[in-house]
């Protein structure tokens, strides 16, 4: 997801997106099933009737980089938020990648230019437009609340102008005494109410977050999607239209062609190879190495699966007991395999050094964030506290 709390580029200034974060957290929490996890990511706006929390859950690609430099091109970098948001989804949900195609055709590879921008012409409807207000945005909070930020702003406003106003008087050297006086108690009339609408104007604002999210353009302004001659902006060729690759199972006909219906291709049984990619990422996480050794590509150039009956199994499990993520880390953690005992003796490391056959438990590394929160947790450091900005 690229998560980050800054938009990045040459500025790198604050965004405001822990909402997404605090959506992911909650929703493996409370298992959400994975389809139902993707399609809310990829499209939760599409949805009939979107709640906050399926807006919310589009922060996924609102994760791509503005760039607030003073003279760039925003087109040039809202196309670069859109092939950014191309790559990553092929990346995370089916471990494929499609960038390189991006510019050219190869000789050898069944994913031809033309399927890439198919592939963006899903992605490339969207109303965010690299502009710095990060438009649009979702206001978040209590009704009574949002109802009252714009009464409240006023308010302020108006005391702000009052006090100025009563200030410039006082710079008149020749003002009498008496109305000097009279200006003085005013003012501090003025300032106390400018202080107490400020309170009033930040314990609103405080309460209420606004946040980056996907929204599809209507259709009457939809963009034309055109291949970029070597892949650049600048030089668009020939038209296309939203289609995935012809590697990948047909796009089912009656799925819309807008990112939901993308989203619904992504996670349909026709596809099996987005469960094979999740089940795949899990086991790295318990036995230091997935099935497939490069989680992250399946491709030509990826190691074969170590056990690719298991890896089938497992896929068809996970999709059969409702794409259920904690049902199927039980299932991993409950198994003999995962059970073993991780000592082994000199015949079976000769035989098998990198434990490919799974004859042992695993043995791997910690990563720096599990052994710094050790690190914090025997210290008594570690903080107990989820969600909110900080």
């Amino acid at each position: 997801a690229r998560y980050a709390d800054t938009k990045g580029y040459e500025k790198d200034d604050p965004r405001t997106l822990w909402p997404y974060r605090d959506w992911l957290i909650r929703s493996l929490n409370a298992d959400l099933p994975y389809d139902q996890f993707t399609l809310e990511q990829l499209a939760g706006d599409l949805l009939p009737e979107p709640t906050e929390d399926q807006l919310i859950a589009t922060g996924f690609h609102r994760n791509t980089m503005v760039n607030d430099e003073g003279g760039t091109d925003n087109e040039e970098f809202r196309v670069a938020a859109v092939i950014d948001r191309v790559n990553t989804t092929f990346s995370t949900w089916m471990a494929t990648t499609i960038s390189c195609a991006q510019c050219h055709d190869h000789k050898y590879d069944p994913i031809s230019q033309r399927d890439y921008y198919g592939a963006y012409a899903f992605l490339n409807q969207t109303t965010d437009a690299d502009t710095t207000d990060e438009k649009p945005l979702l206001v978040i909070g209590s009704a009574a609340d949002i109802a009252a930020q714009g009464p409240t702003h006023e308010r302020a406003d108006a005391a702000k102008a009052e006090a100025d106003r009563v200030k410039k008087a006082l710079e008149d050297t020749a003002l009498a005494e008496a109305d000097r006086a009279r200006l003085t108690e005013e003012l501090k009339t003025r300032e106390a109410a400018l202080a107490e609408a400020s309170k009033e104007k930040s314990a609103i604002d405080s309460r209420i977050t606004r946040m980056p999210i996907l929204q599809e353009m209507p259709e009457p302004i939809r963009r034309e999607t055109r291949m970029f001659n070597r892949g650049s902006f600048l030089s668009p060729g020939d038209p296309v239209e939203p289609g995935v690759p012809v590697a990948f199972p047909a796009f089912p006909a009656g799925f819309s062609k807008n990112r939901l219906g993308l989203a619904k291709c992504i996670v349909s049984r026709e596809n099996p190879l987005t469960a094979r990619v999740a089940v795949n990422r899990y086991w790295e996480r318990f036995f230091g190495v997935g099935l497939v050794k490069t989680s992250e590509d399946f491709g030509m150039r990826s190691e074969l699966p170590s056990h690719p009956e298991l890896l089938d199994w497992l896929a068809v499990e996970f999709m059969d007991r409702g794409w259920s993520l904690k049902t199927l880390c039980k299932s991993i953690v409950m198994s003999a395999t995962y059970r073993q005992s991780s000592a082994e003796s000199a015949e079976s490391r000769e035989r098998d050094p990198e434990n490919r056959l799974i004859a042992r438990g695993p043995r791997f590394w910690l990563d720096a964030e599990t052994v710094r929160d050790a690190a914090l947790q025997a210290a008594g450091l570690l903080s107990a506290k989820m969600y909110g900005p900080r």
